[in-house]
């Protein structure tokens, strides 16, 4: 009997009320969506009963920041699409 290899990727946001990029990868098919809370990204897991969870997070701060809410410059999320025009 052959099985369907499953991976569950995650990207990870740093707060909750924030999307995290959800995606279960069966075979040759992939389904996106968001979640929010821990408790929907490990219910969502779970459910999945994948063989491998690949996780995009941050394992620490940029240097001089000292909290994830702190912006010492320009975030990405806060350019316009005009900005990147031609790139």
């Amino acid at each position: 009997m052959s099985t369907t290899f499953k991976v569950v990727g995650l990207d990870l946001a740093g707060v909750e009320k924030r999307p995290t990029g959800f995606c279960v990868i069966k075979g040759l098919t992939a389904e996106t969506s968001h979640v929010y809370t821990d408790i929907e990204i490990l219910a969502r897991t779970v459910q999945a009963s994948p063989q491998i969870v690949a996780i995009d997070a941050p394992l620490s701060l940029p240097p001089g920041r000292q909290s994830i809410e702190q912006r010492t410059a320009e975030h990405l999320r806060k350019r316009t699409r005009s900005c990147c025009a031609g790139e």
